[in-house]
C-alpha cells in the first residue's frame, strides 16, 4: 500500500514539476515579445488625430478672447459646447470648464452680473482660456512636427 502511495505522489510531483516548467517557459517567452508588436496599429495617420486639437485651439485663440472681454457669457457657453474634450486629459477639460463662470462659480442662471464681479469673471475666464491654449501647445510640441504640419494644412482646407 505504501509503495502505491509513493508511486502516485511521485507521478503527481513529476507532472506538477513539468507543468510548472512549461508555464514558466511560456511566461518568460511572452515577456521577451516586444510590446510594440502587440499594439494594434492606428487605422489612420497621426495627423488625422491632431486635426481636432488644432480646431479646438483655433476656437480658443480666435473666438473666445473677444467673447470673454465683452462678457458675452451666453455666446461663450455656445462656443464651449462646440469643444469636445473626450480625447484630451482632464486638466484641459478643467480649463474649459473654468472658462464658463456659471459652472465654476456658484451663480444662478439668468442672474445679471455687472460691475466689479463681472471684471473678476472676465479675468478668471481669460486666465483659463490662456491656460487651455498653453496646454494645447504643450501637447502639440510632444507630437512629430511633420504630422502637426499636415494637420495644420488639413485644418486650413476646412
Amino acid at each position: 500500500m505504501q509503495a502505491k502511495v509513493k508511486a502516485c505522489s511521485r507521478q503527481d510531483s513529476e507532472r506538477r514539476l513539468l507543468i510548472t516548467a512549461v508555464v514558466s517557459a511560456a511566461a518568460i517567452g511572452f515577456a521577451l515579445v516586444p510590446t510594440e508588436a502587440l499594439r494594434p496599429r492606428p487605422s489612420k495617420p497621426l495627423y488625422y488625430y491632431i486635426v481636432p486639437i488644432l480646431r479646438i485651439k483655433d476656437l480658443l485663440v480666435d473666438s473666445s478672447p473677444e467673447i470673454i472681454e465683452n462678457a458675452d457669457w451666453a455666446q461663450l457657453r455656445v462656443l464651449l459646447s462646440r469643444i469636445t474634450v473626450q480625447q484630451l486629459r482632464s486638466e484641459f477639460e478643467e480649463y474649459i470648464y473654468n472658462m464658463d463662470f456659471n459652472k465654476y462659480y456658484d451663480s444662478f442662471p439668468g442672474t445679471k452680473v455687472t460691475g466689479k464681479q463681472n471684471q473678476e469673471f472676465v479675468a478668471f475666464s481669460s486666465q483659463s482660456q490662456k491656460a487651455a491654449v498653453q496646454r494645447l501647445d504643450a501637447i502639440l510640441k510632444l507630437l512629430p512636427e511633420q504630422d502637426v504640419q499636415q494637420a495644420m494644412e488639413a485644418v486650413k482646407i476646412y
